[in-house]
């Protein structure tokens, strides 16, 4: 399985979580479910920023392709 198609399938998931949780008032576990799917949302818009969660400037490692 190509690793896109992994995470949109593990974002579905999450938001599955999400919602059931969300329907059975489980304050925490949307919390998680929804933490989760932001950084999954963070990491496929950060592939190509250089810049830490509070913009500054992150050093590049030229050796590492994502």
């Amino acid at each position: 399985m190509k690793l896109k198609e992994q995470i949109n399938k593990q974002r579905a998931y999450a938001i599955r979580m999400m919602k059931t949780a969300k329907d059975n008032d489980d304050n925490f576990s949307y919390g998680y479910w929804r933490a989760i799917t932001d950084a999954m949302d963070w990491v496929q818009e950060g592939r190509s920023d250089w810049t830490y969660v509070d913009d500054v400037e992150m050093p590049q490692d030229k050796g590492s392709a994502f």
